[in-house]
């Protein structure tokens, strides 16, 4: 009769599953980096390496690049700081980021990387 021998793998511990990256997870991180280091007002579309700006994405940046944008903040039953935003020669930024290092894009289309 032939034993059945256990799988020598079956003790050890599962490994944990790599996260993915979520633009709420880095979003933080780049908040605080634009407060503490940049010296301008910004308005921040923030993505993950592959992912793309939505179409009225692009439009909000533009329009602040432009040099005035405002904005209601929708009242959804929370508690907002304040009604509503209004830029005024603010910059409009793309922020890409790869992890923790990141290309940011000017409205005209000038970069630099920074790292969160």
């Amino acid at each position: 009769m032939k034993q059945s021998v256990p799988d020598a793998t079956s003790s050890l511990p599962s490994l944990p599953k790599k996260r993915k990256t979520k633009e709420a997870d880095i979003t933080p991180r780049v908040l605080a980096y634009f407060r503490d280091n940049y010296p301008y007002s910004v308005a921040l579309e923030i993505k993950i390496k592959g992912n793309k700006p939505l179409p009225h994405q692009k439009v909000a940046l533009a329009q602040v690049n432009a040099g005035t944008f405002s904005y209601k903040l929708p009242d959804m039953g929370k508690r907002n700081p304040f009604d509503a935003v209004v830029l005024k020669n603010a910059q409009g930024l793309l922020v890409t980021c790869d992890g923790y290092q990141c290309e940011v894009v000017r409205g005209d289309g000038s970069t630099f990387s920074i790292r969160i």
